[in-house]
């Protein structure tokens, strides 16, 4: 299902595609751009979002699941 006509593009072939704005793969790619990080684990998620203070990652997860719904 594609949300973006020009997204971001997808392995399937398409751009846009759901798959790369309302996955964990997502969210966790869009974190680590916006904190400058290669890789995270699991753990290390949860600890990112749990902490409320940064406004760019609140961002990120409204429009994570804006795009989830």
């Amino acid at each position: 299902m594609v949300l973006y006509k020009d997204g971001i593009s997808c392995n399937c072939g398409r751009k846009g595609c759901f798959e790369k704005y309302a996955s964990m793969s997502a969210l966790k790619r869009e974190i680590c751009k916006e904190l400058g990080l290669e890789n995270i684990n699991g753990e290390q998620l949860k600890n990112i979002l749990e902490d409320e203070t940064n406004p760019k990652i609140n961002k990120i997860v409204d429009c994570y699941i804006e795009d989830l719904s």
